[in-house]
């Protein structure tokens, strides 16, 4: 399946009436402007006018309609369900993995979110990545905010949904990731795991 394909599994959050662009290709549409660095809506509708016929050829928009505003973009954006768009778009990048693919895990904060900087504990999110060695392809990630959960119990979470996404794609076993190569650095070899999340499938088997 493409990533076009994918995209139209997505819920559309908006009303049946007065839709003007499939959601799949705004989304598709997005996602181009945001690899581009046409961060926030108004950058996202400049880079729709400026690409539109290429757009059009590429993602499917209609022919017959002017690119959507950046009200349009706001609104869809706001009101997406993105868990299920994070699901759909795990899908479709296990489905590019090589079958021998090494998947690395890593956890990198992100910048200008920290707050009570001036703490012993700072608070700021982070994003956990799985990155696909070979293909040069981020799987999957997941974010999280330091105060509120650790990098252990995020990419506990982020394996288990890799796991999920291999099953759906045929690639995996039933068991989780048993049978891949995932590689993590030193703090998830702690002897204490929390006991107050299950291990998800796949790990220590």
């Amino acid at each position: 399946m493409t990533l076009l394909d994918h995209l139209a599994r997505v819920p559309d959050p908006r009303s049946r009436h007065g839709r003007r662009y499939p959601l799949s290709p705004l989304l598709a549409g997005t996602i181009m402007a945001l690899l581009c660095g046409h961060a926030g809506y108004r950058p996202i509708a400049r880079f729709f006018a400026a690409n539109v016929e290429d757009l059009r050829r590429s993602a499917g928009w209609p022919a017959d309609r002017p690119p959507p505003s950046n009200v349009t973009v706001r609104a869809v954006l706001r009101a997406l369900d993105f868990a299920a768009l994070s699901a759909e778009f795990r899908v479709w990048a296990t489905e590019r993995l090589p079958n021998e693919e090494v998947l690395a895990l890593d956890a990198k904060a992100i910048r200008s979110t920290v707050s009570d900087h001036e703490s012993a504990e700072q608070d700021f999110a982070a994003l956990v990545s799985a990155y696909g060695a070979a293909s040069g392809l981020t799987a999957a990630a997941v974010l999280y905010r330091s105060k509120a959960q650790s990098e252990v119990h995020a990419a506990q979470g982020l394996i288990a949904e890799l796991a999920a996404a291999l099953d759906l794609t045929g690639q995996g076993t039933g068991r989780g990731l048993t049978g891949k190569i995932v590689t993590l650095d030193a703090l998830h070899c702690v002897k204490k795991r929390s006991l107050r999340s299950p291990t998800p499938a796949g790990i220590g088997s």
